[in-house]
This record gives structure tokens, sequence and C-alpha cells, in this order.
């Protein structure tokens, strides 16, 4: 998996905040474009994220087309009219959408030499996307962020999805996925501390800590 366009952080009233980062990447090589301002990106906020919680979420993510459409409105997931089409992992042309059901996402890239010099090479739309690899649903995917965020314990979150999953007859969500998206999230959450460090104290400012 890689993350693209997406952080979180702890706001005021443990509200979720998913801001729109660029070319945010993650591993193996590290970038982050950060260009809005605070205020920029508190009015960017998603509306479906006013109120969210780890006992909401489930609810507001209901169906994976409401997962799908979230995370392509806030960035996480292309769109089939973005613009650059990936090139082709074969030739190197730029790539076209080519509409199918059976996908994931309703779509994939395929070459645009297709037709002309019998190109096969496709590219998935989640490739360079936090989703990437991913086996699970984007929706359990989007629970699992948030638990995570809300920093609800691994054991907890296993139990409580196995208990939403049973009664609706579907198939659960393996531990080990869920601690491996963990582990991927704490990763993510220690870069971009890093990237977004600051330092105590100032000019005619002073700081004190006690040991």
């Amino acid at each position: 998996m890689k993350v693209h366009q997406l952080s979180w952080t702890y706001k005021k009233k443990d509200k979720l905040d998913f801001r729109n980062l660029s070319r945010f990447e993650c591993p193996p090589h590290f970038c982050k474009h950060f260009t809005m301002s605070e205020r920029n990106m508190k009015s960017n906020m998603h509306s479906l994220l006013e109120h969210v919680s780890i006992f909401t979420v489930y609810n507001l993510f209901d169906t994976e087309e409401k997962a799908v459409k979230f995370a392509t409105e806030v960035g996480l997931l292309p769109h089939p009219d973005d613009s650059p089409k990936p090139p082709c992992p074969q030739c190197g042309a730029e790539c076209k959408v080519t509409r199918d059901k059976n996908k994931k996402l309703g779509f994939f890239y395929t070459c645009t030499k297709n037709n002309t010099e019998m190109c096969t090479g496709t590219v998935r739309p989640t490739v360079g996307t936090f989703f990437e690899g991913s086996k699970i649903s984007i929706k359990d995917a989007l629970t699992i962020i948030v638990a995570f965020v809300y920093k609800m314990r691994v054991s907890d979150l296993i139990q409580h999805l196995t208990n939403i999953r049973k009664s609706a007859g579907q198939k659960t969500v393996s531990p080990e996925t869920i601690v491996d998206y963990y582990s991927y999230l704490r990763e993510v959450a220690e870069v971009y501390s890093s990237h977004n460090s600051r330092l105590l104290g100032g000019p005619e400012l002073s700081s004190k800590a006690e040991e």
C-alpha cells in the first residue's frame, strides 16, 4: 500500500480531519507538499467527517459504493475524469479509462495504443494510492483508519468488526489484516509527524520542561 493525499490529526472534540495532501507516499520515499492554510483545510473538510466517530463510521460507509465515493471525493482514489492519466507500464504511452463494473472501482486504465499497436498494458486505478495492494474493501479500510485515529485497541476493533460481520452474515476481516493496517498507519503517522514537527520556544518566548 501507499499513502496518497491523506493525513489525520486529533482535533477538538476528537473530530477526524482528512487533509488533501498532494504527493505524500510511504514507503520507500517520503515527500509532502503542504500548501493549504489551517483555515482552508478546515473549510475543506468533507461534510461526512463533521460528526464521524467509531460508532458511526460503519453506518456512514454502509455500502462499498458510498465508501468509494467518499474516498474519491477527498482525493484518496482517482476519479475517471482526472488528468493526466497514468502511463502504460509496457510502452509508456498515456492510458485511457476503460469502464468495467466487475473491477473494484468500476474502471481501469488501458493503453491508448491497444488498437493501433496491440499494446496490452493496463493499470489499476488503485496504483500509487493508499489502497494499492489492499485485499479488503474500501469500506473496511476506512473503518480501520477511523478506529486507528480514535486510538481503538486492535482487540476491540477485531471484536467490533467480527460482531458486525456475523450479524450481517458476512465474512470477517482477519486479525492479521487489522494488525498489518495498524502497523502501517503507525508508520504513516510517524512520517507525518516528522514533517510537521515544531520547535518549542522562540524569540520572546520561553519554555519550561519539568523532570
